[in-house]
């Protein structure tokens, strides 16, 4: 996903599998029956809740038709310390640390 001001973005698979779903099994894709479609992104310059409401107030700008929702991804992870799932980082090669 490219959007400016939103780095490292990726679209959830809801709605990707809404829109196979209902292209294999039912009478197509709908549009107007999504009820979000989630964002995750990763901006290391702002961890903070305000973040999320920027970048789904900027997605809903540039498309307003869409019922937007972006979440910061290793926010939660930081924000909940001890015995949260450590954020990933990618290595060499492909490897995690």
């Amino acid at each position: 996903m490219r959007q400016p001001g939103l780095p490292d973005a990726w679209t959830g698979a809801g709605v990707l599998c809404d829109l196979v779903r209902g292209e294999l099994y039912g009478t197509g894709f709908t549009p107007g029956e999504v009820h979000d479609v989630d964002v995750a992104f990763f901006d290391p310059a702002d961890l903070s809740r305000r973040r999320d409401e920027q970048a789904t107030a900027r997605l809903l700008a540039g498309s307003p038709g869409i019922p937007w929702q972006a979440r910061h991804q290793p926010r939660p992870a930081v924000a909940g310390g001890a015995g949260h799932p450590a954020v990933l980082t990618a290595g060499p090669a492909g490897s995690y640390s």
